[in-house]
C-alpha cells in the first residue's frame, strides 16, 4: 500500500510540475468522499452483516491547447479496518482525451476510460450491470461508483440532431487470441425537441460473447430500440422505451448456441405538484421477457450493461431479466435543506423460473453450486415480492450532505418457506463534494 501511495504522489507531482503546467491553459481539481455505516441481512448465509465503507474519488480536468482536453479520475472503495492489497488499492476510474471541433466540424472525439450512458441506461450504463464491481469489496459491490468503460467515441452534434458512435473493449482475453475478447459497438441517434421539452433516441448495439465457447461457437447480442421522453407541462413528464434483442445465446461449457429473441419495454412518468413542499410522484413500469425452457429460441432478456436500480435489495438479488416490475415513489422537501423520499417496488416473474439443472434453487449470480447466496424457491410461483425504500437527505452545507436510508424486502410466494424472511438494508452516511 505504501509503494502504491508513493507512486500516486509521484504522478501528481509530475502532473503539477511547471513543465507540464506551461502547456495547460487551465486545470480543475475536484472530487468527493462518501462514508457510510451499513447493516444488511439478505435472508440467507452469511446472515446479518455490519460494516463501514468509504468511497473516495479525485478528478483532474485539464484544458490544453484549443479544443483539446484530458480527464483523469482515481477511485478507492474500501471497508474500514481492512488494509490489504484488494481493499486499499487505488483504481483508475476515468482517463480519457477529448478533441473538440475536429477538422473544424461539429465533431468531438473522446478516447480512453470514460462513462457511457444512453437514455435511461436500459442497455448501456455500467459494465458490471449495476450489481457488482471486481475492484469493490463484495459486501457493497452493488453500491460501487465505478461505471467506466475503455472506449472510443465520435460525437456529431448537428443540433437538434446528435449522432454518437461508440466502441468499447469490455474484456480482453489472451492478447494472442483474436476471438476471445468481448466488445461493444453501437450507434445512438438523438433528436432534442425545441426548448428542451423532450428527446427522442434510436439506437443499435452489438455485443459479442467472446469469453464463451471460444473453440466452438460464440454468442452475440444485437439490441435495437427507441426511446422518447417529453415534459408535457410544468407538472407532467412522460417517457417510454421499447427494445428488441436478437442473435445467438452461447451456453458456456456445452458447445452449443440458441437463437436469441428477447424484448423489453418501459414506461416512466413524473408528476410535480409545484407546491410549497416541492412534492413529486414517480411511476415506472418495466417488462423484461423470460424463457420458458421450451421452444425453438431463447427468449430471456440479456441485461448487458444496464444501470437501473428498481430497488436496493431487489437489485442485489435479481438481474433485469424475466420480470414485470412496478415502482411507485415520491419525494417532499419539508424544509429547504431536508428531502424525504418513499418508494414501493413490486416484482413478478414474466415466466416461471427455469434452471437448466432442474434444481429448485436460485442464486443471484446464476450459479446454484458455487454462488455466495443460494435460495430455495418454488419454480411454479411468480410473485417475487415487494420492497419498501425510504430515505432522508440533509444538506448540512452546499458541499456536505448527511443521508439515512432503509430498504425492506418482503419475499413473495416464489421463495420457499425455508428462506422467506424479510430482508433489510439500513445505511447512514455523509458525503462531501469538493
Amino acid at each position: 500500500m505504501k509503494v502504491k501511495l508513493f507512486a500516486f504522489i509521484s504522478v501528481l507531482f509530475l502532473f503539477f510540475s511547471p513543465a507540464v503546467f506551461s502547456a495547460t491553459q487551465s486545470l480543475r481539481v475536484s472530487g468527493d468522499i462518501n462514508i457510510e455505516s451499513v447493516a444488511r441481512d439478505l435472508g440467507v448465509e452469511p446472515g446479518s452483516e455490519t460494516f463501514i465503507l468509504s468511497q473516495v474519488r479525485l478528478r483532474i480536468d485539464a484544458d490544453l491547447t484549443e479544443g483539446v482536453g484530458a480527464t483523469v479520475s482515481l477511485i478507492n472503495e474500501r471497508l474500514w479496518g481492512v488494509d490489504d492489497d484488494s481493499d486499499s488499492r487505488i483504481n483508475l476510474s476515468l482517463a480519457y482525451i477529448q478533441l473538440d471541433e475536429v477538422m473544424d466540424m461539429p465533431m468531438a472525439v473522446r478516447i480512453g476510460r470514460q462513462n457511457l450512458r444512453y437514455g435511461n441506461a436500459l442497455i448501456v450504463g455500467d459494465p458490471y450491470t449495476n450489481q457488482f464491481s471486481p475492484d469493490t469489496p463484495s459486501a457493497f459491490a452493488d453500491l460501487s461508483l465505478r461505471k467506466s468503460f475503455d472506449a472510443a467515441r465520435v460525437i456529431l452534434d448537428y443540433a437538434p440532431y446528435t449522432v454518437d458512435l461508440v466502441y468499447a473493449k469490455i474484456e480482453e482475453g489472451d492478447t494472442s487470441v483474436r476471438r476471445d475478447d468481448q466488445n461493444l459497438w453501437g450507434i445512438n441517434l438523438g433528436y432534442d425537441w425545441s426548448n428542451g421539452h423532450g428527446i427522442t433516441e434510436a439506437y443499435f448495439f452489438y455485443v459479442n460473447q467472446g469469453k464463451e465457447e471460444i473453440e466452438d461457437k460464440r454468442g452475440h447480442v444485437n439490441a435495437t430500440g427507441l426511446r422518447t421522453q417529453f415534459h408535457l407541462s410544468e407538472h407532467l413528464t412522460l417517457g417510454a422505451e421499447g427494445a428488441f434483442q436478437f442473435g445467438r445465446k452461447a451456453w458456456e461449457g456445452m458447445g452449443a448456441t440458441d437463437t436469441l429473441k428477447a424484448y423489453a419495454g418501459q414506461f416512466v412518468s413524473q408528476y410535480r405538484f409545484l407546491d410549497e413542499l416541492n412534492s413529486k410522484i414517480n411511476l415506472r413500469f418495466t417488462y423484461f421477457s423470460g424463457d420458458s425452457g421450451s421452444g425453438s429460441s431463447y427468449n430471456a432478456w440479456q441485461p448487458l450493461f444496464e444501470d437501473q436500480t428498481p430497488a436496493e435489495i431487489i437489485n442485489i438479488l435479481f438481474p433485469n431479466s424475466n420480470a414485470l416490475c412496478t415502482v411507485l415513489g415520491g419525494t417532499i422537501v419539508p424544509r429547504e435543506d431536508v428531502t424525504l423520499g418513499l418508494q414501493w417496488t413490486w416484482v413478478r416473474l414474466a415466466n416461471s423460473y427455469f434452471h437448466p439443472s432442474g434444481l429448485d434453487l436460485y442464486a443471484p449470480d446464476g450459479d446454484v453450486f458455487t454462488g455466495s447466496r443460494v435460495y430455495q424457491v418454488n419454480p411454479d410461483k411468480k410473485n417475487v415480492g415487494n420492497e419498501i425504500n425510504a430515505h432522508m437527505l440533509y444538506d448540512y452545507t452546499e458541499d456536505v450532505q448527511f443521508k439515512l436510508s432503509g430498504a425492506w424486502f418482503i419475499p413473495g410466494s416464489f421463495f420457499d418457506s425455508a428462506n422467506d424472511n424479510t430482508a433489510y438494508s439500513v445505511r447512514a452516511g455523509v458525503n462531501v463534494d469538493f
